[in-house]
């Protein structure tokens, strides 16, 4: 009984080290930039993950560049691939709202009828409302 307990523990614990290794794994992913002259962390932030104030995640997973200011022309830097799959799911679900609030805006409302209501004494002049 203590042997099969044991055998299930360790099955367990297997499955589940498998499962986190294969995890962290997917997040160990880069795209490799080779740095232009001019080239700053900030532009190819802006370049290749669509917003500038990524830089810091990008010198986070380059440890061998000591000063963010001093980055060499040709020097390869890693870029994770998950900041990039993040924003284009970003644009992709804000070209959805987007397309979708353009359809709405297309579909003409419908026009409300007003009528009159009775007559203001003091102006002389009738008030109008809209029909519900």
């Amino acid at each position: 009984m203590v042997k099969k307990i044991s055998l299930i523990c360790l099955l367990a614990f297997i499955v589940i080290a498998f499962s986190f290794l294969t995890s962290s794994g997917q997040d160990m992913e880069y795209k490799e930039y080779k740095v232009l002259k001019g080239d700053t962390l900030w532009d190819i932030s802006s370049k290749e993950i669509h917003d500038p104030f990524l830089w810091p995640k990008i010198w986070k997973e380059n440890p061998d560049i000591k000063n963010p200011d001093r980055i060499s022309p040709s020097q390869m830097i890693k870029i994770p691939l998950r900041l990039i799959q993040k924003e284009q799911e970003e644009e992709a679900s804000t070209e959805k709202a987007s397309a979708a609030t353009e359809t709405e805006a297309a579909v003409p409302k419908k026009e409300e009828e007003l009528k009159p209501i009775e007559k203001n004494n003091r102006a002389c002049k009738e008030k109008w409302v809209f029909a519900s």
